[in-house]
């Protein structure tokens, strides 16, 4: 038998695109498959096989390169920021999804969308972006085992530059909440986004679509400025029990590089306060977002670029 060689192993670097959108990614693409099935049996025979009831494609990366709105957008997508309960994850037209590899194939998701926003890092030091999810979804309208229903890999000769923008650091973030001001934290801001769906399973087809349920947008940071009377106000835990917590003003985060994070009617859930020789007199803040009672919207991230250095 002969011995493998290396020019049969498969591997190397690649580039996925969602919709129109390049996503350069940080460390590798991960594509995982999964086929969900359900076992057959009798009394006389406990097991007698399986069948496939299902199926669940997800990829994940991780975002890295230059900050853009068409790349926010695609991220953040505006079913997140304003979301409508009950509506369509996957929306009214197929979005695909590829993975170009650098070797030479092609892998196409018919129809894509973000299930999992990432986590963002607003630091001077720290790039912006946590891992993404994206899941596919049946092209509108095909059933299982049809033609370009789900996914497939072709030949595909790599076309496209090598080159990556280098991702941005050094911008300066502060935030402002109603009259507060945070002006200096101890490593910048992180905020989540939690998206909930449930499922749309037909006979036929298996699942075809996600319902949107909601979706939480958190912030959290250790402010440096900011004194005990100051935190205990934030909290607010003097409220009559039964109060809601939220506030009707929003956390607005302001960046140097143009980017601006906004969530609205939000909550200060915690707040801890410490003393000692070296402590921190505040611990980590979190703000919990919840939607604005009159547009709707939980969170918003703008972006423009920044003017150049006058000269």
């Amino acid at each position: 038998m002969p011995g493998i060689t290396r020019q049969s192993i498969y591997r190397g670097p690649g580039r996925l695109t969602l919709g129109s959108t390049v996503i350069d990614n940080k460390d590798g693409i991960s594509l995982i498959q999964e086929a969900v099935t359900a076992d057959l049996g009798s009394d006389l025979n406990e097991f007698l096989g399986s069948v496939q009831t299902d199926q669940k494609v997800k990829v994940s990366l991780t975002p890295y390169g230059a900050l853009s709105e068409e790349l926010l957008a695609a991220l953040y997508p505006a079913a997140f920021r304003t979301p409508a309960t009950g509506s369509s994850l996957f929306g009214p037209a197929d979005v695909p999804c590829t993975v170009q590899s650098a070797a030479g194939v092609l892998v196409t998701l018919f129809s894509a969308a973000v299930t999992a926003p990432p986590a963002l890092t607003l630091s001077a030091a720290a790039t912006a972006f946590g891992a993404v999810e994206i899941t596919a979804s049946l092209a509108d309208g095909v059933l299982p085992g049809e033609d370009n229903a789900l996914f497939k890999a072709e030949a595909s000769a790599w076309s496209g530059s090598t080159a990556q923008a280098v991702p941005p650091t050094g911008a300066k973030y502060a935030a402002a909440f109603g009259s507060a001001a945070f002006t200096e934290t101890a490593a910048g801001f992180a905020a989540e986004f939690q998206v909930s769906t449930d499922p749309v399973a037909s006979d036929n087809a298996g699942t075809v679509d996600l319902t949107i349920k909601g979706v939480r947008a958190s912030c959290k940071f250790k402010p440096l400025d900011q004194s005990e009377a100051a935190i205990i106000a934030l909290l607010g835990l003097n409220r009559a029990r039964g109060s809601c917590t939220a506030s009707g003003e929003s956390l607005v985060v302001t960046g140097t590089n143009g980017l601006v994070l906004t969530l609205f009617n939000c909550s200060v859930t915690q707040g801890p306060l410490a003393w000692g020789a070296s402590a921190l007199r505040a611990g980590e803040l979190l703000f919990q977002a919840s939607p604005d009672p009159s547009t709707g919207k939980v969170f918003d991230i703008a972006y423009s670029d920044p003017a150049p250095p006058t000269p």
